[in-house]
């Protein structure tokens, strides 16, 4: 289970966890999975900041693109730089994730960042 969360960062205040976001690695590729900030800290930056932290050590962690997908989110990934992209153009190692393949809809927004 560790080695599985060792692509997350979580963001604490005094009562607690506030926000978290990992992504999952195929490198060169990245899926960006549970960004999630909690609702009462929402539109604080929280989630971008999470964000900006986990693209800057996608290089490290040998990523060059990121890819998501979100049902209620394609706005704020626009502000993150990512653009819309066709689902069946992502990697076959992003196509054969969990998350892809079983967890979202296909009426999902598949969405990509060059990192």
């Amino acid at each position: 289970m560790e080695a599985s969360l060792s692509h997350f960062i979580v963001k604490k205040a005094e009562n607690g966890i506030i926000g978290v976001a990992g992504m999952e690695l195929y490198p060169p590729d990245g899926l960006l999975r549970s960004v999630a900030v909690e609702q009462s800290k929402r539109h604080s930056g929280i989630g971008a900041d999470l964000c900006a932290d986990l693209f800057e050590k996608a290089g490290l962690w040998g990523i060059s693109n990121v890819y998501l997908l979100t049902t209620t989110a394609p706005g704020f990934f626009h502000k993150l730089g990512f653009e819309e992209t066709d689902r069946d153009s992502t990697p076959k190692s992003i196509q054969l994730t969990e998350e892809f393949s079983n967890l979202c809809p296909s009426s999902a927004t598949c969405m990509i960042k060059t990192v």
